[in-house]
């Protein structure tokens, strides 16, 4: 314990304390990172084990907080599965959209040529007209 007696508090954004960045701490308790078992993982990703009566207090507050930066670890990949999803969804949707304008670019263009004929078309009428006006006075 330190301080006023309640031992490392949980502080920082991960709820890390005081003393937890020290292995001395821990070894001298009887435990090192090494001895982590998978199946103390699988503990860990499943929910919390109960302490076994030989555990000291630093050792149990070490689980809790292994415990709770499991979880998060959890949830944030869950949130970057769920970004690469919609990051998926929208490279799909931007792709459909390049076709579609790339296929409107090329119905625009007939058509502006179309009217170009059109308009022509409608000037050499015009010039016809006039000619059978011009005769049949």
């Amino acid at each position: 314990s330190s301080g006023g007696g309640a031992g490392p508090g949980v502080r920082g954004p991960f709820g890390l304390g005081s003393r937890v960045g020290s292995n001395s701490n821990v070894q001298a308790s009887g435990a090192s990172t090494s001895q982590f078992s998978s199946s103390q993982a699988m503990q860990a990703a499943t929910g919390p084990p109960a302490p076994p009566p030989q555990m000291s207090q630093q050792q149990v507050l070490l689980e809790a907080e292994n415990q709770g930066l499991v979880e998060r670890l959890s949830q944030m990949a869950q949130g970057v599965q769920g970004v690469e999803r919609t990051v998926k969804e929208i490279a799909i949707l931007n792709q459909m959209f390049s076709t579609a304008i790339l296929h409107q670019a090329e119905a625009i263009e007939t058509i502006y040529n179309q009217a170009v004929e059109a308009s022509q078309n409608i000037k050499l009428g015009n010039k016809e007209l006039k000619k059978t006006v011009a005769v049949n006075r």
